[in-house]
C-alpha cells in the first residue's frame, strides 16, 4: 500500500512539528533531530531501500542483518511508513514538556 499525497503532507507536517519539539538526544546519545531530518528526506523524496542502504550504511554494516545505525534505521522506518506498514505517530520522538507556569520565573531568576 502506498500513501496518498494528503497522508504524506500530513505526515511531513507532523514530523516538522516534532523536529522543533522533540527531546534533542536519546538515552543512547543519538541525535533525534538528525533522525527526523532523515525521515523527512526519505518521505519527501520517496527514497528506495537501495538508496537508503547506500547512503546510510558503511561497507561493513551492509553485511549485517540488523545494523546498529540510528540514521539508517530512521530512514528504513520512514520507507516502511511510506509502504503502509504503520502509523506516522510511531515514528515520532517524545516531546519536551515545559511547565509553562514556571517558565518566566525560571528565566528571570536563573533557576
Amino acid at each position: 500500500m502506498n500513501r496518498e499525497p494528503q497522508q504524506i503532507q500530513n505526515a511531513l507536517a507532523k514530523l516538522e512539528r516534532n523536529l522543533n519539539t522533540c527531546v534533542p538526544y536519546s538515552c543512547f546519545g543519538n541525535d533525534n533531530r538528525k533522525q527526523i531530518l532523515v525521515m523527512l528526506d526519505v518521505i519527501r523524496n520517496n527514497r528506495a531501500k537501495l538508496w537508503i542502504n547506500s547512503k546510510y550504511l558503511s561497507i561493513s554494516e551492509m553485511f549485517h542483518e540488523q545494523p546498529d545505525n540510528a540514521l539508517w534505521q530512521s530512514a528504513i522506518d520512514a520507507r516502511d511508513w511510506l509502504d503502509g506498514q504503520f502509523a506516522i505517530e510511531e515514528l515520532m520522538f517524545k516531546e519536551i514538556q515545559l511547565p509553562t507556569d514556571k517558565l518566566l520565573e525560571g528565566a528571570l531568576f536563573n533557576r
